[in-house]
């Protein structure tokens, strides 16, 4: 299946490189800026050369740029960095459900400078729900620092999303964290990183 990129996430680039001793290169040097791809399975990735993909430490899936890239999708779990823009932070075992207890953290590595924000888009997400007494997220919870305060959240979040502001040139690396305290419990989340340039309009 092939998919046709767009300018939807900044800083996503595609970068074909000449093999050197091919006797009839098709090409030597194409950049597109801005180039997003949709996987087989339909998460957003970037369209990479298959080579600079599995040098990113990415799963390609499906194809991209007339058919000489990749879509290249990036997955980071329990102590993992989100150095690659549209990168989703999964439960252990995703996509089977996580039942067990801890906390799960991973930091975001900034692409360069200039990248102000943050959007999380919780494409699944399943934890246990509020105490019943106070509502308070007590045992399962899912917060983020190193930016702007943002809300503890737990319970069904799937569809929902939130911004957090960085500010440019900060050095602190956002850290995202899902504590699971509570009873056996099937959870579960899938959550999109995009990386957000200064002075961009997104919504």
């Amino acid at each position: 299946m092939e998919n046709v990129p767009g300018p939807i996430y900044a800083h996503c680039n595609i970068t074909f490189l000449h093999v050197p001793g091919a006797a009839f290169p098709l090409f030597s040097l194409v950049k597109i800026p801005a180039t997003s791809c949709v996987s087989s399975t339909g998460d957003n990735g970037t369209c990479y050369t298959a080579g600079q993909c599995q040098t990113l430490k990415g799963a390609a899936s499906g194809t991209c740029g007339g058919g000489f890239g990749v879509c290249c999708i990036f997955q980071v779990t329990c102590g993992g960095v989100a150095s690659q823009n549209c990168t989703y932070f999964v439960n252990e075992n995703n996509p089977q459900s996580y039942n067990g207890v801890g906390s799960c953290q991973i930091s975001v590595e900034k692409l360069n400078s200039n990248v102000c924000q943050l959007r999380l888009d919780f494409q699944e997400f399943t934890l246990a729900g509020p105490e019943t007494s106070n509502h308070l997220c007590t045992n399962d919870r899912f917060t983020v620092s190193g930016g702007t305060t943002t809300p503890t959240i737990c319970g069904v979040n799937t569809g929902s999303h939130m911004y957090v502001t960085l500010g440019p040139g900060t050095t602190t690396p956002p850290v995202l964290t899902v504590v699971t305290l509570g009873a056996d419990f099937d959870r579960k989340w899938k959550i999109k990183i995009t990386q957000i340039p200064c002075n961009s309009a997104y919504t």
